[in-house]
């Protein structure tokens, strides 16, 4: 309003009389229009009065009484104007100026809102001729009155043009700034300036004439308030009106203004200037925004700013405006930094504005323009803040606080508008904080606030705050119009807005689970929203919600009534996923069934019947009811019509609508719909039919969408019906033909595709995929690097397809070959038929791969495996073309490569060679994931305040699935962990790892329980198949806190089994059952809750329960044979006995027939270790059982196999190698045995039956005969006797099956070869019984039958009588007879045994050939041996030497995998772990990796080459050197049976006159022997020895802490401990020998050992070729042969087992005869021979010294030179070299032993100084009085040696790891010389502690056995060591002894340590030229010992010690 009315005393006096009478009359002029503006009450002046409504109702325009009023109203109006105008002009006659200010004033005021609306033009007449007035009498000091008016009557005068240039969209005035692209364009940037631009607009003359006139009074009004005159200033406000209006008829006059900004207004005003500048550059760029005129010339946006930061402002209102513009022009520049700057600026100015609209009432601005300001100030910088943020949340918190403070703002302007415009910003900017429940749950506030103003603006009238700003929204152009513009929707789009706002809201009440805050802001919402369709989604929210709380909802679904039947069904079904009661949820199921009445809604209708009984199916209802649904949705699939739905899908139905729907609701993230806390009941099913109307042929079919329900459909029933019905195989095959037929109607129509492309490649055959899809496709080809995103062009021709392309495979073999062509891909990609695989026709691709996973999940169980490749194939092509998900395509990938691996088929498959590629993990995949990582990371460190949690919850609605699994979206750690467990099958363990570590950490960073408790569980299992067993334990743990479903538990606790038992600790069985308790407890707990589950939780439940048993059986298995068993261990296994049989019961009721047949064969093998330690009767008894048990595990298993064989293609020539067949054919095996182990028992007692009758004589056999009692029938001997008739049959029948069908098996073939030929060797004793005894024992029998002969012709004399001369003619007749029968049954058994022979030579050829298992190899010879007996003794030892090379392997496998457990040391530990995993599941590993494996073990280490038969066997006897002599011996794995062979030159010729044998033949066999041995008595005598070596230890570790305290040692006390000690343990030495004597004697009875008595050859050298002093002397100097030994003695090899390895076998009485010179062990014939073989460099002796001379640690001083004298010694025949000058050594490397004052490093020295001159100069090693060496340069030492010498306390393996002796290459080494096993309390008390930290299996691969055979395996030719703990003492003079033979002697390394057995050191005489007494050579007490060193008659050693050191390996080597 404008105050401004002039009281009477301000009038002038001039004429004060002559114009009262004017006065008055203008006064009453004046005082006239008030009143009847009150008569005006309800309506304002010169507005047309609206008509009335009443009751809604309107009255017509043409209602008489309407029209009079009317009238009568705008008659007031024109009246009160009139009046106005006549007190003007009264005024203006009379000169009184106030009077005419004062009408002016009335005339502003009561029009003023016409002014607003921009309706000047009509009041143009009006206020010009108050212009004009007040022009002539002036203003009376009112300047702003009359600028106003100026700006008005301006307004008024260009309106009509304006309007037109400025364009229909600008609406009112100027308020709208036009589009923002158009502002882009016209705005000038910061720091460019705008060049004008003259757009022509054709304007009469009129209108010429009117713009002048307006340009003319806006320049009187900016002289008027430039503010030159005193006390007339006008405020810039007004002054900013008449600028905008002089700018914009300038513009329509298309005159430009200049850069200056210059108006020529004559003011000298500085201030006001600068404000007019700025104000007329913002004008300027507000008129640029209408590209039809005139284009103004501009500065740059940077330069206003600067100005307008230059500028005093004198009103912060019109500066707040002023910013606000610019940043709006900044904002559409996209100049951020200028908008925060002028944002930032108007923000400041909030508190002034209000001050001074509160100070000064404006008529120019109101609080609601100001507050309009600040909101879109507020919201530029916002947005501006976003686009800084860059992702930042701290920053974009902000960002989004200042859009909230711009919706404050527009709610207290009361502008809805300007706050939808504002809240659609904010919403546009949060949508990416909405991921998350936390982030979600910050924006809670901030949007019910936002809300609240959306609905507090929205009751108030939108134009209300534009009325209050008077003149001032008209007069100058909006400072919202722009932002309000870009972003103004419609209402339509507005109330979406704001449901989708309620949306967000709800969906935060429901990640905290407050249902019912949900439910009220729900009903607060629907209050607030106005009665329109968006109220739809909230009464769907509440609906929902309610059923969450269990309220009624069926009032609420009224609400849907109009929607269709569709989405009622729709949402009766979203109902059911919501609500937490069962009750409920089946009504709603049952609703939004039964709503679906109408033909196009078939296919929801099945849709919902498949989920319905799915989900009656886990909520335990009977399974008839959720049966009958799936039978109803079966019957609804095949009897639909579809015709008439393409129709309505090609036009578009309301389904397709209700899909979008329910996709965009799902992307919102509505609540959890699982069924939790359900209570079972039982309901009988009022929805469904009773059967199945037959429907049409599956061929008929062709849709492929109905195929993939009816694939479902038949899954389900197959899942829920009982596996051993019938119905459950059928419903399966039901379902794969199903997908057959999906591959026949896809492939048809992609040839149809692919030929319509070929004729027409420029037109596509289909329409492309949508917009989803076809950003997928983008992404993936932007991936892969190409150009291109549409298909290949029209330029680029096909490829040629090939014919087979569209052939179907159609047998196991094509599919394994299949890989779908490129081209059908692409067809399946592009086409949208409903005949083809695509995204339209499978629109649910995870869901048809879930149940395509659990239908192949299925058929394997079955063991249907070849009827999985179609369905994998299948599974593919929709993961990689439809879902475009290249990991899980290569999931499945590797699935058919696994498949193809079990079918004997991984070379077939395409995907073979690409096997590594598809471990990997892909890198798109992985950024993706890290990425996700990244910023999960950052928000809970942001957020980890809020609440105190991280941001890991979720919520998801959960599709209720059999599996317990979601049918959404597949993550990517899943997959992962899927391809893992693959690779853990397949024994891929590094890309198993990779994944594994990559999936837990994204599972565990995301929150992912499931996965990472899957991960967890992986790792353990990866742990334990690399032997890293606590590791497992630990990772286990972990898991078992995670939890997880059935499955889970289950391999849970297979992982917790395999963990505990391989550890082999204490309370095994304890252990076992106590874990298998936990895990079948788990499972029963689910098995209460989930009753339609109780089949497959009970085959867990018993798996687990046999795999108990199993481990308990294993662990009550004696180790050793011979050891009994405990009554502990017979009850477990009796009890173990009881589970398998419940168990194999509960398999077969269930239908697991595979896992049936495998508890047989378990309960069978434990009855068999029963029967081993069980009396007799016992014995049949548990035999006969496991027999039956055997013949039922192959029955079963053969139902199983032809079960799967009927499913094979017809046209199938070959059976498929299915896993069940070779599963068989191992049972099969398994049978064949037991007959055969049954068998030979049979014949056993048969042989010994028929040995004693034929001892007997013929009286007595009738005798015996006569009082021989039958058998009872049911008695166990009598099926014993039946049963033994038969076994033989059925041992053949089964073995020639196993033969028959194993063709493409070696090892099988091999197998079923070696028992067929001892089938047929038993047979042969069945045939004759004492035919096998004369292969042995011939003599003896003969023997036993001569002495017996003399009884019956006794018997006869007697008997003569009557009847003598009757029986004399009938005794021929009856001899001759038995006579012939005899023969005939001789003939028969050779003939068998022969067959046998031939038959074994098969199995180990092929053995031997293949390099099997050595059990197969040792098996068939063992039979071999009793084949051929001692008639042939080549042959029987060959194969016997074969045996016991069989017998090493596998003892040197079992050590060396022992040691090598702990995969992390080195890569052959790795590679050894990897290939005993493989061997024992090769069912589903390729055979090339089993073989790449191999070649790696062969091309990294030697060591693998000894676990392996050489090929060439059977000849290697020919290969060793002559002069040897063999004694093998060697037991039967049950060390029943003890053979014995020896081995010696054949001797062709003699030489005369008493020398030596020469050389004339090879190696042979000259005897073998075989004796009964009792394997207790073998046990017995091993513990005996093994107590005497710790009894050993303890007197050597009692003596050396007597001499390790002064005052004792020499004591008489300590002389008489010593002696009795020494005593105790000779005599218990001796007993140990006499009892190994009386062990031996009967083998080594057998033998002639003739040859060792004969003294051949001498050690000693013979006095007349000694040299003389001088002589040896001038020898030495010249290099000639010193110390060469005379010719050798008799070798003898000990080629023994690995017990009697443990013995003292050189005391034998035999190995003491004079002619021996050596006596040395080896572990196996092959060994030895490997020994010899190896061929070493021979190098230069410059070469040997240049390596000898390399520097190292301890090595003697050489720092002079060194005149070294060579070794030219003669090497006697059949002998290898020892270079001595690369001998390396470790002396005592902890400096702990001492001994007679000196330490051993001292005598050490000593001993190399006196053999420096020739033997030691180059040595090197490390002393201990000097440096530990580590474990490093131990390596280092021991690789780069021809002979390494140890010397020092304790083990020498506890110095190097076994697992890194067994890793190194050590064939350089000839030669390992260890003295170890010596104690004292400092050396015990530092090994005691690192022995602590080993376990039982470790420390055994210490003993000294188990040292030799791994420096043996690691390529050592011979080692010498200590059987037992020595004393310091024996150990320093052995050590002497041995270094004097050795290096001055020059005896061979058997020699050596036979002579040290003996007691004999060999030696020339000593005369060295070296100053210095006996002390220096440091051996005075092997001196003194000796006595004579040329004594012919060596001395005989008895003692314990002379038989500590023995050689292993080759007796021949000596030091060169």
């Amino acid at each position: 309003m404008v105050t401004g009315v002039h009281r009477q005393g301000d009038c002038p006096r001039v004429r004060r009389r002559t114009c009262s009478v004017c006065w008055l009359k203008s006064a009453s002029s004046m005082l006239r229009p008030p009143y009847t503006s009150s008569a005006l009450r309800g309506v304002q002046l010169n507005t047309p009065a609206a008509p009335p409504e009443e009751r809604g109702l309107r009255l017509p325009e043409d209602n008489t009484q309407w029209a009079v009023y009317r009238d009568w109203i705008q008659d007031l109006s024109a009246y009160a104007t009139s009046n106005f105008l006549r007190g003007a002009e009264l005024g203006a006659e009379i000169r009184e100026a106030w009077v005419v200010v004062n009408a002016a004033v009335y005339l502003w005021n009561y029009n003023s809102h016409l002014v607003a609306v921009g309706e000047q033009r009509r009041l143009l007449p009006t206020f010009q001729r108050a212009v004009e007035l007040l022009r002539q009498t002036g203003h009376a000091g009112e300047p702003v009155l009359l600028v106003m008016l100026c700006d008005a009557v301006a307004q008024g005068l260009i309106q009509p043009w304006f309007v037109s240039a400025a364009g229909p969209g600008t609406g009112q005035g100027r308020e709208d700034s036009g589009s923002r692209g158009e502002l882009r364009k016209k705005v000038a940037g910061k720091g460019a300036e705008r060049t004008g631009s003259i757009h022509s607009l054709p304007l009469d003359h009129a209108a010429l004439q009117d713009m002048r006139k307006a340009l003319e009074l806006c320049d009187y009004a900016l002289h008027l308030s430039n503010g030159n005159v005193p006390g007339e200033s006008v405020p810039i406000a007004a002054r900013k009106q008449v600028i905008s209006t002089w700018v914009w008829t300038k513009r329509l006059l298309q005159q430009q203004i200049g850069q200056k900004l210059d108006i020529d207004d004559e003011c000298k005003n500085e201030a006001v200037s600068a404000m007019t500048r700025v104000l007329v550059g913002v004008e300027m760029l507000l008129c640029n925004s209408h590209p039809r005129q005139i284009e103004f010339s501009v500065p740059s946006l940077s330069t206003l700013v600067r100005m307008a930061s230059d500028c005093k402002w004198s009103d912060p209102v019109v500066e707040l405006q002023v910013w606000t513009h610019l940043a709006c022009f900044s904002h559409h520049a996209q100049d951020h930094n200028l908008v925060m700057t002028c944002s930032h600026n108007a923000l400041q100015l909030e508190a002034a504005a209000a001050q001074r609209l509160t100070v000064m009432a404006s008529a120019l601005y109101s609080q609601s323009a100001v507050q309009e300001m600040l909101s879109n100030a507020a919201c530029l910088r916002g947005l501006s803040m976003v686009h800084k943020s860059n992702g930042h949340p701290h920053s974009y918190r902000e960002a989004l606080q200042m859009l909230q403070s711009s919706v404050s703002y527009a709610e207290q302007a009361g502008n809805s508008v300007l706050c939808m415009a504002t809240a659609r910003h904010y919403w546009n900017n949060c949508l990416p904080l909405t991921e998350t429940s936390l982030e979600r749950q910050q924006l809670r506030q901030p949007l019910e606030k936002i809300l609240k103003a959306l609905v507090h603006t929205s009751k108030k009238d939108p134009t209300q705050g534009k009325e209050k700003g008077g003149a001032t929204l008209t007069g100058m152009p909006s400072v919202t119009s722009s932002l309000e513009a870009s972003s103004m929707g419609s209402p339509e789009d507005d109330l979406t807005l704001r449901a989708a706002m309620y949306g967000l809201l709800f969906h935060i009440h429901a990640d905290s689970s407050d249902w019912t805050g949900a439910l009220t802001l729900l009903e607060q919402a629907i209050r607030d929203m106005p009665r329109t369709r968006h109220r739809l989604l909230l009464f769907k929210h509440r609906v929902l919600v309610k059923a969450r709380l269990g309220e009624s909802v069926v009032i609420d679904m009224q609400k849907f009534r109009d929607e269709g039947e569709l989405y009622c069904s729709h949402m009766w079904h979203r109902v059911a996923l919501c609500s937490g009661e069962m009750l409920q949820q089946l009504a709603c199921y049952q609703n939004a069934i039964t709503s679906l009445l109408s033909v196009k809604s078939q296919w929801q209708k099945a849709d919902f019947l498949l989920e319905f009984g799915e989900w009656l199916y886990c909520q335990n209802f009977p399974l008839s009811d959720a049966q009958h649904q799936i039978q109803w949705a079966i019957d609804i699939l095949l009897h639909m019509i579809t015709d008439q739905e393409e129709s309505n899908e090609k036009t578009g139905s309301k389904g397709s609508k209700l899909k979008e729907l329910e996709r965009r609701e799902n992307s919102q993230g509505d609540e959890s719909g699982e069924g939790t806390g359900l209570i079972p009941v039982k309901v009988q099913s009022h929805v469904g039919v009773q059967g199945v109307v037959s429907g049409p042929c599956i061929s008929d079919l062709r849709e492929v969408r109905r195929l993939d329900s009816l694939v479902r459909a038949h899954t389900l029933l197959a899942v829920m019906g009982d596996r051993a019905s019938p119905q459950h195989q059928h419903n399966l095959l039901r379902a794969y033909s199903l997908v057959l037929q999906i591959w026949q109607v896809s492939m048809a129509t992609a040839c149809e595709v692919i030929k319509e492309m070929m004729k027409n490649p420029l037109v596509p055959t289909s329409r492309p995929c949508p917009s989803a899809t076809a950003k997928k496709d983008k992404d993936k080809e932007k991936d892969k690097g190409k150009k291109s995103k549409e298909p290949p062009p029209a330029e680029e021709k096909p490829k040629a397809r090939r014919p087979q392309d569209d052939v179907l495979p159609s047998s196991p073999e094509e599919w394994a070959q299949y890989d779908c062509p490129e081209d059908v891909r692409q067809a399946f990609r592009y086409d949208t038929s409903p005949h083809c695989i695509n995204r339209h026709s499978l629109s649910k691709q995870t869901q048809s791969l879930f149940f395509l996973d659990l239908l192949v999940k299925e058929l394997q169980s079955l063991c249907l495996t070849h009827l999985t490749l179609p369905i994998l194939h299948l599974a593919e092509v929709i993961a990689h073309d439809l879902l475009d998900r290249r990991s899980l395509s290569d999931l499945y990938r590797l699935r058919i490569v696994r498949s193809c691996s079990q079918l004997d088929m991984e070379t077939s498959t395409v995907y073979h060679e690409k096997l590594l590629s598809l471990t990997g993990i892909h890198e798109q995949e992985q950024m993706e994931c890290r990425k996700a990582i990244a910023l999960q990371r950052e928000r809970n460190r942001l957020y980890m305040g809020y609440n105190g949690k991280t941001d890991n919850e979720k919520s998801k609605v959960d599709h209720i699935c059999l599996s317990g699994k979601q049918c959404g979206d597949l993550l990517s750690q899943n997959i992962w962990l899927d391809k893992a467990e693959i690779c853990l099958g397949m024994g891929l363990y590094q890309p198993a790892r990779q994944l594994l570590a990559e999936a837990h950490l994204v599972a565990k960073e995301l929150g992912d329980q499931a996965a990472a408790g899957r991960s967890l569980l992986s790792l353990a299992i990866l742990a334990n198949k690399e032997q890293n067993h606590s590791q497992a334990l630990a990772l286990l743990e972990k898991a078992q806190d995670m939890g997880g479903d059935e499955d889970f538990w289950y391999k849970l606790t297979l992982a917790l089994l395999t963990a505990t038992v391989t550890q082999r600790g204490q309370d095994i069985d304890t252990k076992t059952y106590q874990i298998v308790k936990q895990g079948c407890g788990a499972l029963k707990s689910m098995l209460e809750k989930r009753h339609n589950r109780a089949p497959a939780l009970r085959f867990l439940i018993t798996s687990l329960e046999s795999r108990g048993a199993v481990e308990c059986l294993h662990a009550a298995s004696p180790v050793e044979p011979g050891e009994a068993l405990s009554t502990q261990s017979v009850q477990n296994l009796m009890a173990a006995c009881d589970t398998l049989r419940e168990s194999t019961s509960e398999f077969l009721r269930m239908g697991h027939r595979e896992q049936a047949a495998e508890a047989l064969l378990e309960h069978a093998q434990a009855l068999r270790i029963l029967a081993k330690h069980t009396g007799d009767e016992g014995k049949l008894r548990h035999l006969l059982d496991a027999y039956s048990f055997m013949q039922q595990a192959v029955s079963v298993q053969e139902h199983v196999v032809l079960n799967a064989q009927s499913l094979f293609p017809s046209q199938e020539c070959q059976p498929l190698s299915l896993p069940a067949t070779r599963r068989l054919l191992r049972v099969r095996l398994a049978l064949a045995e037991l007959s055969l182990t049954m068998l030979e028992q049979v014949c056993a007692e048969e042989n010994r039956l028929a040995l004693a009758q034929d001892r007997k004589a013929s009286v007595e056999r009738t005798v015996e005969e006569f009082v021989r009692i039958t058998p009872d029938p049911g008695s166990v001997e009598q099926e014993w006797i039946a049963t033994g008739r038969t076994l033989g049959q059925v041992a053949l029948s089964q073995l020639a099956t196993v033969n028959f069908l194993s063709l493409d098996c070696v090892e099988t073939r091999a197998s079923s070869l070696s028992l067929m030929g001892k089938c047929l060797r038993l047979l042969a004793m069945q045939r004759d019984p004492l035919y096998p005894f004369t292969l042995w024992d011939g003599h003896n029998l003969e023997e036993d039958r001569s002495e017996s002969k003399a009884s019956p012709e006794a018997e006869e004399e007697e008997l003569t009588g009557e009847n003598g001369l009757e029986s004399s003619r009938t005794e021929p007749r009856q001899y001759a007879a038995k006579c012939a029968e005899l023969q005939r049954r001789r003939r028969s058994a050779r003939q068998l045994l022969a067959q046998a022979s031939e038959t074994l030579a098969q199995a180990i050829s092929l053995s031997l050939q293949h390099k099997l298992p050595s059990s197969i190899l040792s098996e068939a010879c063992l039979n071999m041996l009793e084949c051929h007996g001692q008639f042939d003794p080549c042959a029987t030892g060959q194969y016997l030497a074969l045996l016991q090379s069989c017998s090493c392997t596998a003892m040197m496998t079992d050590i060396l995998r022992s040691a090598c457990t702990d995969t992390r040391v080195s890569q052959l530990s790795a590679l050894l772990n990897l290939h005993s995993n493989l061997l024992p599941s090769q069912v589903e590993t390729p055979t090339s990796l089993l073989k790449g494996v191999e070649d790696s073990l062969n091309g990294l280490s030697k060591t693998y080459s000894h676990l392996t038969i050489n090929p060439s066997h059977l000849s290697l006897l020919g290969e060793l050197p002559s002069n040897l002599k063999i004694l093998l011996l060697q037991h039967t794995q049950d060390r029943s049976t003890l053979y014995g062979a020896f081995y010696e030159r054949s001797k062709l010729t003699e030489s005369q006159r008493g020398k030596a044998m020469q050389v004339s033949g090879m190696l042979v066999c000259t005897r073998v022997a075989k004796v009964a041995v009792q394997p207790r008595a073998l046990l017995d005598l091993r513990d005996r020895t093994q107590a005497f070596k710790r009894e050993t230890k303890h007197n050597f570790l009692k003596e050396a802490h007597w001499l390790g305290n002064v005052g004792r040692a020499g004591s008489e006390r300590h002389v008489h401990l010593k002696s009795n000690s020494e005593e105790k343990l000779e005599s218990h030495f001796k007993a140990i020998v006499q009892e190994m004597e009386d062990y031996m004697c009967p083998i080594l009875s057998q033998f002639d050992f003739s040859c060792f008595g004969h003294q051949t050859a001498s050690i000693s050298i013979p006095e007349c070729i000694r040299p003389k002093d001088k002589e040896e002397k001038a020898g030495l100097d010249k290099g000639l042969a010193v110390g060469s030994p005379a010719e050798l003695g008799e070798y003898v090899v000990l080629l023994a087992d690995w017990m009697l390895m443990e013995l003292p076998l050189e005391a034998l009485a035999i190995l003491q005869e004079e002619g021996l010179s050596s006596v040395s062990r080896d572990f196996s014939l092959q060994l030895l021979h490997t020994r010899l073989q190896r061929e070493e460099p021979v190098e230069s002796d410059n070469k040997k010294e240049t390596k000898g001379g390399k520097g190292a640690k301890g090595k003697v001083d050489q720092s002079k030179a060194i005149k070294m004298v060579p070794v030219n010694r003669v090497l006697p025949p059949n002998t290898l070299p020892v270079d001595t000058h690369n001998i390396k050594y470790i002396i005592d490397p902890y400096n702990e032993e001492e001994y007679e004052g000196s330490s051993l490093t001292e005598r050490m020295k000593r001993t190399l100084e006196a053999y420096s001159q020739q033997f030691t100069p180059l040595w090197e090693g490390f002393w201990g009085s000097e440096c530990t060496p580590s474990l490093a340069e131990l390596e280092q030492l021991l690789t780069n040696c021809s002979a390494f010498i140890f010397h020092g306390m304790e083990r020498f393996l506890a110095n190097i790891p076994p697992s890194k002796l067994a890793a190194l290459n050590l064939s350089e080494c000839q030669m390992a010389v260890l003295f170890d096993l010596v104690q004292n309390s400092a050396s015990m008390l530092r090994q005691s502690k690192l022995d602590v930290q080993k376990s039982d299996g470790h420390l055994a691969l210490e003993r000294p056995l188990e040292t030799a055979l791994l420096l043996t395996l690691s390529g050592v030719r011979c080692v010498l060591l200590n059987q037992w703990h020595s004393s310091p003492q024996m150990n320093i003079n052995n050590m002497d002894s041995v270094m004097e033979n050795l290096l001055r002697v020059g005896l061979t390394s058997g020699q050596t340590v036979h002579a040290l057995r003996k007691g004999e050191v060999q030696s020339t005489e000593k005369d060295i030229n070296t100053a210095g007494s006996d002390d220096s050579i440091g051996h005075e007490d092997s001196v003194n010992r000796d006595g004579n060193a040329h004594d012919a008659q060596p001395r005989l050693a008895t003692s314990s010690s002379a038989f500590n050191c023995v050689i292993y390996g080759l007796p021949n080597l000596v030091i060169t």
